[in-house]
């Protein structure tokens, strides 16, 4: 018995080494997969925007409004032809953006649709002597864009997996509000603003807008403009699935044209008035934000 325990034992010991070469070794763990821009993105985004104004030009519609807006007019008797402001469009921005990409090794394609909401605004007014003795003119003109939307491609570059490098450009849309004044002071308009050839004009108080005058003449336009887009931008994800992003776009909406109207017809003569022509709405802006990707 004593030899059979001996030689049991010697077999299970030379045994063990196969046996546990014959067992199976845990694999490692394979590493996550590369993050992907590929699919639907949702996303907010706040900013700001500024611009140049394109301040109305403004064409005479009857000889007396052709009096008010020429120097050979009432500026024969010293004085001087309405002024057109100038001032800087600016303001906030802020709104919503959606969109979808895919990703081709390092290049992603995407298209994307935003809708802002929007406080950029410019007023600005600007008097002259139209008139003795001292009659002033004030015109007051305001521009606001209200909201604005684009629809844009984008085509963009990945130097690492996560970081993205995009140009965008597309189709622009918004609503602008735009509204002209020209009050008389200085002087009593009954008795100094006479009509001509027909028409003519007096003023109204209190003001309707913008200067502390009598309201003479008064034009407002609310419309929705078109126009294009283009810019650049950059977005980082800082998870598989949410980005941060900065961007900088150009928009240009198109201009308008309207008649600024007199208030208060002179008896017997027609109404005044004459047109104010607003070239287009250029605007820059600045924003960022972040989306979600869903993949």
């Amino acid at each position: 018995m004593k030899r059979l325990a001996i030689a049991i034992a010697a077999i299970a010991l030379i045994g063990t080494p196969a046996v546990a070469a014959d067992m199976p070794v845990k694999a490692p763990p394979l590493p996550p997969p590369p993050p992907s821009w590929t699919g639907f993105y949702f996303g907010a985004n706040a900013g700001y925007g500024w611009g140049n104004n394109s301040q109305p030009a403004f064409i005479a519609n009857d000889p007396y409004a052709t009096a008010l807006l020429t120097a050979n007019g009432f500026g024969a008797f010293g004085g001087q032809p309405l002024a057109s402001p100038t001032g800087r469009l600016q303001g906030g921005i802020g709104g919503l953006q959606a969109g979808y990409n895919w990703q081709v090794n390092r290049l992603v394609f995407g298209l994307e649709a935003d809708i802002q909401g929007s406080s950029i605004r410019e007023s600005a007014s600007a008097s002259v002597v139209v008139n003795q003795p001292s009659l002033i003119a004030t015109t007051s003109t305001d521009q606001q864009l209200r909201w604005f939307g684009t629809v844009r491609a984008r085509l963009g570059f990945l130097p690492t997996s996560n970081w993205l490098l995009y140009g965008t450009g597309g189709l622009a849309y918004g609503q602008i509000n735009e509204h002209v004044n020209v009050g008389f002071g200085g002087a009593d308009p009954s008795g100094t603003l006479l009509g001509r050839n027909g028409f003519g004009s007096s003023c109204v108080a209190p003001p309707v807008f913008g200067t502390s005058a009598a309201t003479c003449f008064v034009g407002t336009s609310s419309r929705t403009a078109s126009g294009w887009t283009a810019g650049a931008g950059t977005e980082w994800l800082v998870t598989r699935n949410v980005t941060f992003k900065a961007e900088y776009l150009y928009v240009r909406l198109g201009g308008d044209s309207f008649n600024v109207v007199t208030q208060v017809p002179l008896p017997n003569f027609a109404p005044s008035s004459f047109r104010a022509s607003w070239g287009a709405a250029n605007v820059n802006t600045v924003r960022v934000g972040f989306n979600y990707i869903f993949n």
